[in-house]
């Protein structure tokens, strides 16, 4: 891999903590989208739902992109490569926190009385609520990390696999045992982010104003109609219908979803990309961007707890909650993230 002389990823600090805002963001908002049991005093609010959709659009493959990008950064600086310190370090930083945080999680919002010790254990390895993404991620970097091994540590070639990458996050539908489905899903942006380091300087040379506006509107014009799409597929789909036509509908919003991402990705990645060049970052936002981890882990505890264990739903009524929900959610989670970094455990941890 031809090394490129850059110490800083700017760009991916300013797309980490939109990201995590709007990761946020969507939390609030998901019992709109129907993704969360309804609280007490609920009723559906049609431009909750939309936002909650348009801040879901390419959020947590935006993530997974960023992470395969950050590593090709890191291999590209010369740093040594070993599969084994790389599983290492990636068990301790992704599957102990989903664990650790996975056990308090799963006994406060998902127990039910009658449920098998093995059915806990397994919810918990999977990764409880929101904590799927960290085994899910820790797969796509060993499996990259041994496609990486395969073409002899030659990075420029892994492009090759793409397409077929892209074939199995269409298909992956299909249910798989420790939900492997969603890392058929999301390895095929994680490769593409390690895949294209190699060429950002090279194409971002040639991100401009215009090609920032022209893509946001192309993302646009993909969102509505793929989006309505999607609805109506989700509703056909719900009708009865045999196996494989069911699979083929998955298969097809998938198709939509992977499409939808992708622009997505483009028009955030030139944006954050066009910006980082014209200044340097402040070192504020440069340290919050350390507190994005402890925020992903926090946020959700926050919220559920507030939409589940309290009053405030009844209170705040349903148009106030999801903000009252996000900025609460947002400014605890960044201060129990500084607090616990305070700590050579917590660092280590988040």
């Amino acid at each position: 891999m031809a090394a490129i002389e850059r110490k800083h990823l700017g760009e991916v600090t300013l797309m980490r903590v939109c990201l995590i805002v709007l990761l946020v963001f969507y939390h609030a908002f998901v019992v709109y989208n129907g993704h969360w049991e309804p609280p007490a005093g609920f009723r559906p609010i049609m431009a909750y739902n939309i936002l909650d959709k348009l801040s879901y659009a390419f959020l947590l493959e935006s993530f997974v992109f960023i992470s395969g990008y950050v590593w090709s950064f890191q291999l590209q600086r010369g740093r040594p490569f070993s599969f084994w310190k790389l599983a290492g370090k990636k068990f301790s930083r992704l599957i102990i926190p989903a664990l650790l945080f996975g056990v308090p999680y799963y006994f406060l919002f998902m127990h039910t009385a009658g449920t098998s010790g093995w059915e806990v254990v397994r919810t918990i390895l999977e990764g409880a609520g929101h904590l799927w993404f960290l085994p899910m991620l820790f797969w796509c970097f060993i499996i990259t990390a041994l496609v990486f091994l395969a073409f002899q540590k030659d990075g420029t070639r892994m492009v090759y696999i793409l397409p077929f990458l892209a074939l199995l996050s269409v298909a992956s539908s299909v249910n798989l045992p420790m939900r492997w489905n969603l890392t058929m899903y999301y390895l095929f942006f994680f490769v593409a982010g390690f895949c294209f380091y190699p060429r950002a300087e090279t194409i971002g040379n040639r991100i401009d104003r215009k090609m920032v506006v022209f893509l946001w509107m192309l993302f646009v014009a993909v969102f509505i109609p793929f989006t309505l799409l999607s609805v109506r597929l989700h509703l056909s789909d719900a009708s009865g219908m045999g196996r494989w036509t069911s699979f083929g509908i998955d298969c097809l919003d998938n198709l939509l979803r992977v499409v939808t991402s992708l622009v997505g990705i483009a028009a955030f990645y030139s944006t954050a990309y066009l910006r980082a060049g014209k200044e340097s970052l402040a070192p504020r936002l440069i340290r919050i961007g350390s507190y994005c981890f402890g925020v992903y882990i926090f946020q959700q505890f926050f919220l559920k707890g507030m939409y589940y264990k309290t009053a405030l739903p009844k209170s705040l009524g349903p148009v106030w909650l999801p903000w009252v929900g996000f900025l609460v959610a947002l400014v605890l989670s960044l201060a129990l993230s500084f607090l616990l970094r305070l700590t050579s455990f917590g660092r280590k941890l988040i």
